[in-house]
């Protein structure tokens, strides 16, 4: 359905740059959002501790910190979180709005693929 949109809107608007940025801008967005925590570095206590307890042998330290998922007690975790529940109702809803413009752009024009001429 997206392609279906992005094919229409670029017949309409013309493949300017302003276009392609906005329209990739709805990929990059969600991609960057849920990227961005996993780069952080956690803080892995309860289970350096545990490890500790079964291994007091081993020098743990080096493993101490490293990208992973962060504590989802933080604000930017709840954001985030909130930002991919908003992304995850906003999909559907936009496909719903480019589906019904390509239509009714498709039915004035009235060829072969439109709703209109599929009915009759």
């Amino acid at each position: 359905m997206n392609t279906l949109y992005y094919k229409m809107a670029t017949v309409k608007n013309g493949n300017t740059r302003r276009f392609r940025i906005v329209h990739g801008i709805w990929y990059l967005l969600p991609i960057c959002v849920f990227i961005l925590p996993y780069t952080q570095p956690i803080d892995l206590d309860f289970v350096y501790q545990e490890t500790l307890s079964s291994h007091p042998d081993y020098d743990f330290s080096p493993y101490m910190k490293f990208g992973g998922i962060a504590n989802t007690h933080t604000i930017s975790a709840a954001l985030i979180n909130l930002i991919g529940m908003g992304s995850a109702a906003l999909a559907p809803c936009l496909g719903y709005r480019w589906r019904s413009q390509t239509l009714a752009t498709l039915d004035r024009f009235r060829n072969s693929l439109s709703a209109q001429t599929i009915m009759q």
